[in-house]
């Protein structure tokens, strides 16, 4: 039930846990961590969560960062079983959020 206080973004994408595995190796690993950093630092210092919003929004101009970054780890270590669980599991929720979502709009409390 969308209560409008936003969602975390660990349960919406906890793939990116992976980041916090082991420290970035390699110019391009470091470039990633840093340029993601800074951004998101900065748009917390400009934005605040959304009224009606599914996962953080202010992460998404770092996602596509992040998301390279994790494919450089996932280049060096193989997607187990555990890992496919988890992505599936993340769109299972993030399917049932966004229905209920529509639900709650089209319907109401």
């Amino acid at each position: 039930d969308p209560q409008g206080r936003g969602m975390s973004f660990l349960l919406t994408g906890p793939i990116f846990l992976f980041l916090l595995s082991r420290k970035p190796k390699g110019l391009v690993e470091v470039a990633a961590a840093v340029t993601a950093g800074v951004i998101t630092a900065m748009l917390f210092m400009f934005y605040i969560p959304g009224f009606w919003q599914h996962g953080a929004r202010y992460l998404n101009d770092a996602l596509p960062i992040l998301f390279v970054w994790l494919c450089l780890i996932f280049k060096e270590r193989k997607v187990g079983s555990g890992v496919k669980l988890l992505i599936i599991l993340s769109a299972i929720f993030n399917v049932y959020t966004y229905l209920g979502y529509a639900v709650f709009l089209k319907f109401g409390r």
